[in-house]
C-alpha cells in the first residue's frame, strides 16, 4: 500500500516539475560564484524550434528558481484545497 502511495505521490510531481524550471536549471548555481554570468537557453512559447538565450549571474538564476519553486508549490496548494 505505501509503494503504491509513493509511486501516484511520484507520478503527481513529475508534471509540474517538468515544466517549471527551464532547461539548464540543475546547473547549481548556489555553489558558483554569485556573480558570475551563466546563460541558458530557452524555449519560446508558441513555437515548437524557436529558442531565446537568457544570461543572468549565479545570484539572480538561484532567486530565479527560488521564485519558480514558489509558486509551484502555491499553485499545487491551491489545486489540493480546491479538491482538484
Amino acid at each position: 500500500m505505501r509503494r503504491l502511495i509513493l509511486v501516484a505521490l511520484t507520478a503527481l510531481s513529475l508534471p509540474a516539475a517538468a515544466f517549471a524550471y527551464p532547461e539548464g536549471a540543475g546547473d547549481h548555481v548556489a555553489t558558483t560564484d554569485p556573480n558570475k554570468v551563466i546563460c541558458r537557453s530557452q524555449e519560446v512559447i508558441g513555437s515548437r524550434l524557436a529558442t531565446e538565450k537568457t544570461c543572468h549571474t549565479a545570484a539572480e538564476w538561484a532567486q530565479y528558481e527560488r521564485e519558480m519553486r514558489l509558486t509551484t508549490d502555491r499553485i499545487q496548494m491551491q489545486k489540493s484545497h480546491q479538491g482538484g
